[in-house]
């Protein structure tokens, strides 16, 4: 592995194991990484995203606790088949940063159409930019 199989670009304002997790989790709902995919050692996570070792751990720490990446002796750690949830279950965790997000919009005064047009957008935006 020559570079990481996902795009990150460490930016200041909040903690980079952070934004590590997200861009894991981008890359995964874009379907740039598959179930089975071998994910990078700590070691190499570390130095291709530019991160202390130990936060490196901490990444991988967090996306096997969240099932995102599964450890396989003998194969490595690699991406996690998704975990089956009805549908209560995946409402219920989303519900705290939905929650956040529509608190959020309502604040700044952000009409509820504009939001669902702006969630829609979001949601085929990252469609578009599933590779083919």
């Amino acid at each position: 592995m020559d570079s990481l199989p996902f795009q990150i670009e460490i930016q200041p304002g909040s903690p980079a194991y952070e934004q590590v997790i997200h861009a894991v989790h981008r890359a995964v709902a874009k379907g740039i990484l598959l179930e089975g995919d071998a994910f990078p050692s700590v070691r190499f996570l570390g130095k291709a995203a530019k991160i202390n070792p130990n936060t490196a751990h901490k990444v991988v720490q967090a996306l096997v606790a969240d099932g995102t990446l599964e450890v396989i002796p003998g194969r490595g750690t690699r991406i996690a088949p998704p975990v089956r949830r009805s549908a209560n279950q995946k409402r219920s965790m989303i519900r705290e940063d939905l929650d956040s997000l529509v608190i959020e919009a309502r604040r700044i005064g952000f009409p509820l159409d504009d939001f669902q047009k702006a969630v829609l957008e979001a949601w085929q935006k990252l469609d578009s930019d599933k590779p083919r």
